[in-house]
């Protein structure tokens, strides 16, 4: 009998995927993928399976319907090989409302012939959403609806089957997204605890459901826990949804003009309460900017997750020709439109409408948006972009996340608050659990997060006195054996590969909408280096540079990416040339530390260097703009 092994295929920002295998036999947990952040070429960063395990795969379990744990669903040649290795589709165990993001996502694909949905049916209890303190606190005192447990305790099933493994689950808090749960696996005498991306609230419900929580995972004898990393670095307290109204309803007031929100469109959470506030502030009409934000809020509404609390629904062009409805006149003081593109997204409505492609108004004099979200790390570039693109149409700009306070113009209000456990709150899961389990701790997987996240979460557990050797970073391509806890790298192609998808059709008029690249001028060649400071001042890189070649008025035309791939490597060898450290590469994944304390030095080193390179290729080869930027730190 082979010992049950985990298969860590995405663990950073951007997607999360993991594969449990055990006798010939797999179940995935999670499926995600990042858009390739390209719009033209219809591709996202998925996981690649290794091709041993594809006709070992039993089923797809997701934890909730961000796009980073479902978007590799697009990715259809893979998912037709595992369908074709099992004879049949593949069974998805989800909750109802992950079903909404997925077919938003799959809308206009033949992805779905290769699923099978129909095993959830009397699994899921409807509506179990934690989304909101006032729901949670509700339901905490109500035994026979709480939502802790997907499974009735005392009904017929608390766990099911699936091939090898056992499968149960736990609900969890994740309040930009309905329905998340926590995912268990029993294979062999291994079993996994997953929590996927959680919060609680931080109060007396909020430790009353910690320690329910932490009594699933000891009841599960969980051997191994995989943690979500992301939120190890926010120190600081999280607004309460009331605290959250009251700013909102006050930024609604206090703009005289069009009032646009911009968060992720799968948060509900987030959008009930601007709902809520801006009918309140006296906005009657709402507009739901882009494909994105419009499927995912007509779905919510359609299926009872979202109310609109007596606020009417309107079209783009209703607003921009201030059509009547029932005697009022829809126009930019008395509506609300909600659109998506927080990190930035190229071809996002929100970074259309920053460069006034969409929303053709007289006028915008007084108007503002309000950004709910987090920066997530590696989009600093393009969310600074997006934002500066607004202030100079004269557009105030407000947003949650104090590293865009540097930017002279926006305001910071606390109008947001992330999904995922702070600081405090995995000292506290950790110090529950230690006290809990007693000797049999489990095995610590640290994952979703940078390597940076993953290892200050490490360093807490240590310091709480939890046994090191009872702790692993993972790292895209491990193999992590669940009996003797060894670990090693896979030779099979796991990680994350470029994959097409195809493009579904604009659900309005049946054609996909026309792209514009926002550079003037034949082409463009830009390189961007993320980077932070030790304590002494010393420049430490923050992954690879990231070269893009933009050429505009041709959005067909693709750059040749051997070069782009050629000028990755050089800009990463002329920068590792300063480093004073040499074990990068070594399994520790140490940080590149560079002996430069001012990175304008680097500068004109770098730019005379890949121009001669560029050069090599006519066509192709363009002055390039070297930019630096800080990292997020949380």
């Amino acid at each position: 009998m082979d010992n049950p092994k985990l298969y860590v295929l995405a663990t950073n920002f951007g997607s999360a995927c993991y594969v449990v295998e055990h006798n010939d036999q797999a179940l995935i947990l999670d499926y995600g993928a990042n858009p390739s952040g390209n719009g033209n070429d219809d591709r996202v960063i998925a996981p690649v399976i290794p091709a041993l395990l594809i006709p070992k795969i039993q089923a797809i379990a997701l934890t909730h319907g961000h796009f980073d744990h479902i978007l590799a669903f697009k990715e259809r040649d893979q998912l037709r090989a595992m369908a074709q290795a099992s004879g049949g589709a593949i069974p998805v165990f989800c909750s109802p409302f992950t079903r909404i993001p997925l077919s938003v996502a799959l809308a206009g694909t033949s992805v779905l012939k290769y699923l099978d949905f129909g095993k959830n049916d009397n699994l899921w209890r409807p509506h179990w959403t934690v989304s909101d303190d006032e729901y949670f606190a509700r339901r905490l005192d109500e035994p026979d609806q709480r939502p802790f447990h997907l499974f009735d305790q005392d009904g017929v099933r608390s766990q099911f089957s699936v091939g090898n493994f056992d499968l149960g689950c736990h609900a969890v808090l994740h309040q930009s997204c309905p329905e998340s749960m926590s995912l268990m696996v029993k294979a062999g005498g291994s079993t996994l605890c997953y929590t996927g991306d959680f919060n609680y609230p931080d109060d007396a419900l909020g430790q009353k459901w910690l320690e329910e929580y932490v009594g699933w995972i000891i009841k599960s004898k969980a051997t191994h826990l995989l943690l979500d990393s992301t939120g190890v670095n926010y120190k600081n307290g999280e607004p309460t949804d009331l605290e959250i109204e009251n700013e909102l309803e006050g930024f609604f007031g206090r703009t005289k003009g069009l009032a646009l929100v911009a968060s992720f469109a799968s948060n509900i959470n987030q959008w009930q309460m601007v709902i809520k506030t801006a009918f309140k502030a006296g906005r009657k009409f709402l507009v739901l900017a882009g494909k994105s934000v419009r499927s995912h809020l007509e779905l919510a509404v359609e299926h009872g997750y979202l109310d609109l609390n007596g606020i009417r629904v309107v079209d783009i062009a209703d607003l921009e020709n201030n059509r009547e409805l029932d005697g009022v006149k829809i126009c930019a003081k008395n509506t609300v439109v909600a659109i998506a593109g927080t990190q930035g997204e190229e071809f996002s409505a929100l970074s259309r409408f920053a460069q006034g492609q969409i929303l053709n108004l007289e006028s915008l004099a007084g108007s503002a948006v309000a950004v709910c979200a987090s920066v997530i790390p590696g989009n600093e570039a393009t969310v600074i972009k997006v934002v500066l693109d607004l202030l100079v149409r004269g557009i105030k700009v407000v947003v949650n996340d104090p590293y865009l306070n540097r930017i002279k113009g926006v305001k910071v209000l606390p109008i947001y608050r992330h999904g995922h456990a702070n600081y405090q709150k995995l000292k506290q899961l950790i110090e529950c659990l230690m006290k809990k389990a007693g000797k049999n701790l489990p095995v610590l997987i640290f994952g979703h997060g940078s390597f940076e996240h993953q290892k200050a979460f490490q360093d807490l557990c240590v310091s709480l006195g939890y046994p090191k050797e009872k702790t692993i970073i993972a790292i895209n391509g491990q193999i992590i054996d669940m009996t003797t806890n060894s670990v090693e790298m896979t030779t099979n192609n796991a990680g994350l590969a470029s994959a097409r998808t195809p493009r579904p059709a604009d659900t309005r008029n049946g054609t996909a909408p026309a792209r514009k690249l926002p550079y003037e001028g034949p082409g463009r060649l830009d390189v961007v280096i993320i980077y932070k400071l030790d304590d002494s001042g010393r420049m430490i890189l923050v992954g690879e540079p990231l070269v893009q070649m933009r050429f505009d008025g041709s959005p067909r035309r693709k750059p040749d990416p051997g070069l782009v791939s050629g000028l990755t490597q050089l800009a990463l060898e002329i920068l590792l040339s300063h480093r004073i450290n040499n074990d990068y590469g070594s399994e520790t994944q140490a940080p590149i530390v560079l002996d430069i304390f001012d990175h304008q030095v680097l500068v004109e080193e770098l730019r005379g260097r890949l121009v001669e390179f560029a050069s090599k290729d006519q066509e192709d080869g363009r002055y390039p703009y070297i930019v630096f930027l800080p990292a997020r730190t949380v």
